[in-house]
């Protein structure tokens, strides 16, 4: 299942690199999120690999995350690994204007057990809509600041 989530952020990218690429500021516009814990590496650098636990309707879920590639205000490339699915995402920030940054999200989700994959296409608009909620907290996150 792919899509991709596309924002415009009235700050420059640095500004928004420095939101979206900091592992302690992910519980500030990432719904549920509650804790990081590191597995290897430094939390947010190539090659690094963290646990990300999230509270969803009560109940814990985790993510196993692997930092796959990094460019500084412009690309962070990870994948999430649940026992259900792993998803593969690539942000990509691009100058809009001079002081608008647009944030683009390519994700390709597959799903593990035969279930989801034959539920997919009904979850996709679900996956998108949590995209866009969580992008539009960062967006009034860092545009009131």
């Amino acid at each position: 299942m792919k899509y991709q989530c596309t924002i415009i952020i009235n700050k420059p990218r640095d500004i928004v690199w420095k939101l979206l690429s900091n592992p302690d500021d992910i519980g500030k516009w990432s719904k549920g999120f509650k804790k990081l814990e590191i597995v290897s590496g430094f939390p947010g650098e190539e090659g690094s690999q963290v646990k990300h636990i999230y509270e969803e309707k009560g109940r814990e879920i985790e993510f196993l995350i692997d930092v796959v590639k990094v460019v500084e205000n412009r690309c962070l490339h990870y994948v999430s690994f649940h026992e259900t699915m792993s998803i593969n995402v690539k942000n990509v920030l691009e100058k809009a204007d001079h002081h608008s940054t647009s944030l683009i999200s390519h994700v390709d989700v597959t799903f593990h057990k035969l279930f989801f994959r034959i539920m997919s296409p009904l979850m996709k608009r679900a996956f998108l809509k949590r995209h866009k909620e969580d992008f539009g907290r960062m967006k009034k996150l860092l545009e009131e600041s």
